[in-house]
């Protein structure tokens, strides 16, 4: 998978050099995170680039340790996603079926529980964004709640209502389909 040939181009040219050893261990996390809230991934290493590129020409401008530059990179990964859906082209892209199509692909992939992958994949879907970044982030990467409220920028609280709501909308699906 070719993550980041912008993050060797920019390191190459004119990044500090603590730059390429501070992010790069954050790009499987980033490809993740915007793979998690796109479901798509092509989108997701596009959003990838766009964000590395982005923290490359502002790290100059960064103040802070590795724990502030993972919340800040995937920060600008989140932005990064939530400015891709709202682009007029993404709406009609997803009109057209594109999450259908990944939606099987994903059960091929997943033979061994390919019903219940099936069932959680539709009922991830049904959630907003918000709540696939949040469950994400918390659960996936395993990210404190104050750290995802830095990430997505808002209160601690509101992480706490939107993991709420989402795993109740997990667990009526889920119950419903059993």
């Amino acid at each position: 998978m070719q993550l980041l040939n912008v993050s060797r181009a920019c390191t190459e040219a004119a990044a500090p050099e603590d730059f390429d050893a501070r992010f790069r261990p954050l790009l499987v996390d980033g490809f993740r995170l915007a793979r998690a809230i796109l479901r798509d991934g092509p989108e997701a290493e596009d959003v990838l680039q766009e964000a590395a590129l982005s923290a490359w020409r502002n790290y100059p401008r960064f103040r802070g340790d590795d724990r502030m530059a993972r919340a800040w990179f995937l920060a600008i990964v989140t932005n990064r996603c939530r400015s891709r859906l709202r682009s007029s082209w993404w709406r009609r892209g997803k009109a057209l079926g594109g999450d259908r199509a990944l939606e099987r692909l994903e059960a091929r992939r997943h033979e061994a529980s390919i019903e219940l992958r099936t069932d959680l994949a539709v009922a991830v879907a049904q959630l907003t964004w918000d709540q696939r970044a949040v469950l994400y982030l918390y659960y996936e990467l395993d990210l404190p709640q104050e750290e995802v409220a830095r990430i997505l920028t808002v209160r601690v609280g509101t992480v706490k209502s939107r993991l709420n709501r989402a795993v109740k909308v997990l667990r009526t699906a889920l119950e419903e389909n059993t």
